[in-house]
């Protein structure tokens, strides 16, 4: 219930301001946490499980496009929030006749949550950056 109340958030948020300016705003809420102690790792089964309530949740309340970017900046502050640094990265591909955005999530190079297919599937043209 928590995952569709913090897309759905998310989804108000893009439609106000904008995705770079929800970003910043998300930015300044979610600050990266540093921790004294190891923090869970960004590829690990926490991470899947609060991926997978993501992917459950939009499905049921948000509208299909543009679910990818409402998930993968939640996941973002997520992670932040975890002390994890990680970026949302934007791509397309095409897809019968047109081009598809995509958004997901990465972290020191890395996917997280997200198929291996993703980078050559899509062409990336990087971050989403606040404004």
């Amino acid at each position: 219930m928590a995952a569709i109340a913090v897309l759905l958030v998310l989804d108000g948020l893009i439609r106000l301001l904008g995705a770079r300016r929800a970003r910043r705003l998300l930015e300044r809420l979610v600050p990266l946490r540093r921790h004294r102690a190891p923090q869970p790792d960004a590829d690990g089964p926490e991470t899947a499980r609060v991926a997978l309530a993501l992917d459950r949740a939009g499905a049921r309340a948000v509208r299909q496009s543009g679910r990818c970017l409402r998930r993968s900046l939640a996941l973002w502050a997520w992670l932040r929030w975890q002390g994890t640094d990680a970026e949302v990265q934007l791509g397309v591909r095409r897809e019968g006749g047109s081009l598809t955005g995509h958004a997901w999530v990465s972290s020191a190079g890395r996917l997280i949550a997200e198929p291996e297919a993703t980078l050559s599937d899509h062409v990336g043209f990087g971050e989403l950056r606040p404004l």
